[in-house]
């Protein structure tokens, strides 16, 4: 709870340094200092200060496995499900017709109707 203190913005580093220190130094089992990271990590998104979160616990001999964060797997998934509309978009575009993009996407030609309506009603096409 130390993170979400009133402290001076320019005192953030060396907080979250002391709290990473002291977290190290009290809790031997790797599994539960990870939780204790993860929980310092939503913590610090509170006071915008993540960023700053992850330089430290890099910085330091934590391994913090951002690819398992819930956020960054939802943004993960947002970006390729983004992508993937995006080049359906493309195909459309081209001209490639819609059973074909079906089998180059791997997906049911309904969803790559949706996908055009959704894109056509977003810029008025």
């Amino acid at each position: 709870m130390a993170v979400l203190a009133d402290y001076p913005p320019e005192e953030a580093e060396q907080v979250l340094r002391t709290i990473v220190e002291n977290l190290k130094r009290i809790v031997k089992n790797k599994r539960v200092l990870k939780k204790y990271i993860n929980q310092l990590m939503m913590l610090s998104r509170l006071r915008k200060i993540e960023l700053l979160t992850i330089k430290i616990t890099e910085d330091m001999p934590i391994h913090y496995d951002f690819e398992a964060d819930t956020l960054y797997v939802r943004g993960e998934k947002k970006g390729r499900s983004e992508e993937r509309k995006e080049r359906i978009i493309k195909f459309w575009k081209k001209g490639v017709e819609l059973p074909m993009i079906s089998n180059l996407m791997d997906m049911p030609v309904e969803d790559i109707e949706r996908i055009i309506a959704e894109y056509r009603k977003v810029n008025n096409v």
